[in-house]
């Protein structure tokens, strides 16, 4: 069934139309920025995420993950997303681990259907379903189920609150049925028109126009050999049709498809091909597909994703990068959270100034994390590079001022307190706070309220490593970094 290539579904819940936007002026603009919360799910590749909208989470469970011991191996955890933090979820009862399954809420649970138990070397498909009430996994036992797979696609139609399946793969074929889910039971729907087979398909409902839009997805069980598609279907709850759109994205498997309410339309970002995982980004208006230029983008495909309506705006965890050109290539699951976030890419952390002294003469890097921007409603994270663990902290310096401290000029030679090694104050230290140095580079973390005020806002750091193996005796100062809020 997996034919040496990621077959991953790609969970959505695109959520009820809200009529409100905190953002509606920065809709025509996005970027993608990587939030970095103090604790998160580990690295994990397909794991599948829905939006549980009565309890406002995102509810993130499987995935593959790297075991030292087993290589490749199913995860059984679960995982929750408030919009800013990430939380483990203590279930004594939980579904077998796997991947390539299908989850989505459908008005009162989330509900899981399927996917892939991995294990070595080990595969089994499953057709079981389950349901989450936010505290505790229940399997339900429906009277019709659809047959075991992996790779299918489902996503909850709003209007007739039904949870809608197409598609997936077992080990012997691959499948084009579609199923619903009405809280007690499966039933298959016979429509007079249905895409072609597929696993992996990007499936999202579009709630302005009270349709399902299916795209791509991969078919394996050719004659032709390995195929990745690119056509464009919609399902109106009674039949589906195909759409003739006069562009579309390349063919692909494994991107992540939502509905973005911030700018009225399904956003497709990443995915990976016959050649590996992909950084571009589309938009479907419901009727054609058109490219985006979207800032700060990543090499990416198979993440967990789901729109956040209570922060406005998709979040993503994990995945893979096999691009080679990325800033963080790797051969196996990452541990990002990425959010698309609106308004143009006005957000920066510019470094300014040098750094003094340190152990064995390296001098301490202030800078942000990869991906990592000051924006409003993330966890923003600043790294300390050249801070050796052996120092006990370190001290992140913030202030409004690079120019002026205590009526006098920045930078300040620190010399006449008796720190020498050209160490200089940069920056107003109006605030500071204590970073423990347990891991190299240090990170500082802070999180930026969901305030549209605090746009624009700009203030400045620096960051003091107590480190006593310096050749001051004391530690060494980073440059200096000028933080601007978008």
């Amino acid at each position: 069934m997996l034919h040496a290539i990621h077959l991953r579904y790609l969970p959505l819940l695109s959520a009820l139309p809200y009529a409100v936007s905190l953002f509606a002026d920065a809709a025509s603009a996005q970027s993608l920025v990587r939030s970095v919360p103090a604790f998160s799910p580990p690295a994990l590749d397909g794991a599948q995420m829905a939006y549980d909208l009565g309890r406002l989470r995102g509810v993130l469970f499987g995935g593959l993950a790297l075991d030292p011991v087993l290589g490749f191996n199913s995860s059984d955890a679960t995982f929750e997303w408030d919009g800013q933090a990430w939380s483990l979820v203590q279930a004594t009862v939980r579904p077998p681990g796997r991947t390539y399954h299908t989850l989505g809420y459908d008005g009162t649970r989330t509900i899981l259907y399927g996917g892939v138990q991995i294990t070595g070397l080990t595969f089994q498909e499953l057709g079981d379903t389950w349901a989450f009430d936010g505290v505790a996994w229940t399997q339900l036992a429906p009277a019709l189920s659809p047959p075991a797979r992996g790779g299918a696609s489902m996503v909850y139609d709003v209007a007739r609150g039904r949870l809608v399946l197409f598609g997936g793969a077992d080990t012997n074929q691959y499948f084009n049925d579609t199923w619903e889910w009405d809280g007690v039971t499966w039933t298959l729907r016979s429509p007079a028109v249905s895409p072609p087979v597929r696993a992996n398909a990007h499936l999202v409902y579009d709630p302005l126009r009270s349709r399902i839009v299916l795209f791509g997805g991969s078919d394996f069980s050719s004659t032709a050999g390995p195929q990745l598609l690119q056509d464009t279907w919609e399902y109106d709850g009674v039949t589906w049709a195909q759409v003739s759109t006069a562009t579309s994205p390349p063919t692909r498997i494994s991107g992540n498809l939502d509905f973005d309410l911030l700018s009225s339309r399904a956003v497709l970002v990443g995915g990976s091909d016959l050649n590996g995982t992909l950084a571009d980004a589309w938009a479907y208006d419901g009727t054609n597909w058109s490219a985006l230029t979207l800032a700060n983008a990543i090499s990416i495909a198979g993440s967990a994703h789901t729109f956040d309506p209570l922060q406005q705006r998709v979040v993503y965890f994990g995945g893979v990068s096999f691009d080679p050109s990325s800033p963080s290539p790797t051969s196996g699951p990452i541990d990002f959270t990425l959010l698309l976030v609106p308004g143009p890419a006005s957000a920066a952390y510019a470094s300014f100034g040098a750094g003094c002294d340190g152990t064995a003469g390296n001098v301490p890097v202030l800078a942000a994390a990869p991906y990592s921007l000051p924006v409003i409603g993330t966890t923003f994270a600043a790294t300390i590079d050249y801070a050796p663990i052996a120092a006990p902290v370190a001290v992140i310096l913030m202030g409004f001022s690079n120019t002026t401290w205590a009526g006098g000029a920045l930078p300040f030679n620190l010399s006449v307190f008796g720190i020498g090694g050209g160490c200089n104050l940069l920056v107003d230290p109006a605030a500071a706070a204590v970073v423990g140095n347990g891991t190299d580079p240090a990170v500082f973390r802070f999180s930026i309220p969901l305030d549209p005020q605090l746009t624009g806002i700009v203030f400045h750091n620096q960051a003091l490593v107590l480190d006593t193996l310096a050749t001051n005796g004391l530690g060494g100062l980073t440059n200096g970094c000028t933080a601007t809020v978008q």
